[in-house]
């Protein structure tokens, strides 16, 4: 887990055991969301650095410094060849992952906050410009462009042949991942405030009223919503049976997709600003206090 601290940890959160930590940042400010693949974790840093740094010792195999801060998670690829970084200079850089060199690169109008995407052939990137790139590998140059309604301020998802994006003007879409095709857009006429997250239910979408709203996957029409409380959704956790969703007043909501509805809530003694982990029934909550609390689930 990342802190703001500006340290890296390493722990058993059952025991309180540490691992190990390791500095990787300044204090006070933000690091990326962590990728991670295998034995491997990959992340960025306001003073423009990425680095992959081994899980089970923290030390770094290689660190690239590309001059601008990184707010968005680096993305590696499916065969794990190449890593994926975009900065808030709208720079977009892929990276060979053998020792962190700079393989290509392309430019957006604006800030890039949200998460690289890899589909097949394609690296595919939404900006703070209103426009998705599809990048070829091949080619290595952009191949595709589609603007949507607004900026891209949420990590893509992947949806079988197609991916997903949201925009702040609280709009989710479905594109064709090889061609760009919108394939259908949905207006919430409220403010989104987590990525969109498909499950076989559906799409599901945290709002910063509360509530957590189901889109059909063929239509995009709304196909039910669950209010979850007083606040913004912070994040989503999935499995098979349940959303758990947390609220940065401190809540955690579990919703039985089956029924949609709330089977239960807990609340926290502190604001919840990052997603839950679910992880073999056990629901791990972070707080803004620095402090990680777990919860033993059952569906």
């Amino acid at each position: 887990v990342a802190s703001r601290d500006g340290n890296l940890y390493a722990l058993d959160p059952r025991t309180k055991y540490v691992f190990w930590q390791r500095t990787v940042g300044r204090f006070g400010d933000r690091i990326s969301n962590l990728e991670v693949r295998a034995d491997e974790i990959l992340l960025g840093t306001v003073t423009g650095e990425v680095t992959a740094i081994a899980a089970s010792s923290g030390k770094s195999r290689w660190i690239a410094r590309l001059g601008s801060s990184i707010l968005a998670a680096p993305a590696a690829s499916p065969d794990g060849k190449w890593v994926a970084v975009a900065t808030t200079a709208g720079w977009v850089y892929l990276l060979s992952n053998e020792n962190g060199s700079i393989a290509a690169k392309f430019s957006t109008e604006n800030e890039v906050v949200a998460k690289p995407l890899f589909a097949g052939n394609l690296l595919i990137v939404g900006s703070t410009d209103k426009y998705v790139y599809g990048f070829s590998q091949v080619k290595q140059a952009v191949e595709l462009e589609r603007e949507l309604s607004d900026d891209i301020a949420f990590d893509p998802a992947l949806d079988g042949n197609a991916v997903l994006f949201a925009t702040i003007d609280g709009s989710v879409y479905r594109l064709d991942a090889g061609t760009f095709e919108v394939l259908w857009s949905q207006p919430l006429g409220q403010p989104i405030a987590t990525p969109p997250a498909p499950s076989a239910a559906g799409i599901h979408v945290g709002t910063g009223t509360g509530k957590v709203i189901t889109l059909d996957r063929r239509t995009g029409e709304v196909a039910w919503e669950a209010t979850a409380g007083k606040g913004a959704v912070t994040g989503m956790a999935l499995s098979n049976l349940r959303i758990y969703a947390s609220l940065d007043t401190g809540k955690i909501v579990a919703i039985d997709m089956e029924t949609r509805k709330v089977a239960w809530d807990y609340q926290s003694d502190m604001s919840l600003a990052a997603p839950p982990l679910l992880s073999e029934g056990i629901l791990y909550l972070g707080g803004v206090s620095g402090k990680i609390q777990y919860l033993e689930v059952l569906e």
